[in-house]
């Protein structure tokens, strides 16, 4: 079993589990939205890589929604305690997988095409 793919094998079910717990929130359609992306697109993994377009839609999406949140947190501001710090670290963490995923695949591609 390639590294990869057992680190797909734990991740899927912790983003699906992270989309679940989202159902709870206030706003929950973007959040299960991303979190639900990465589950599919790691859970693909786990089976065959996907197009490496699809870690970079995923990894996109959550690099802005980083992007969005961090201002919040670096001013202090504080809405819900610590929820937008909570949200702000899944965002990094989806963020930073697809990019493992991404450039393990495009690795992988490039390796076998010589």
């Amino acid at each position: 079993m390639s590294l990869k793919r057992g680190l797909a094998i734990v991740v899927a079910p912790l983003f699906a589990y992270c989309a679940l717990l989202q159902l709870n929130d206030p706003d929950p359609v973007r959040w299960v939205v991303i979190y639900g992306g990465a589950a599919v697109v790691t859970g693909w993994t786990i089976f065959r890589p996907l197009h490496f377009a699809c870690y970079v839609i995923v990894g996109f999406v959550s690099l802005v929604m980083f992007l969005v949140l961090l201002p919040s947190v670096i001013r202090g501001a504080v809405f819900e305690g610590v929820e937008i710090e909570r949200e702000l670290l899944g965002m990094l963490m989806v963020t930073v997988l697809m990019a493992v995923f991404g450039v393990g695949h495009r690795k992988a591609s490039t390796d076998s095409t010589d």
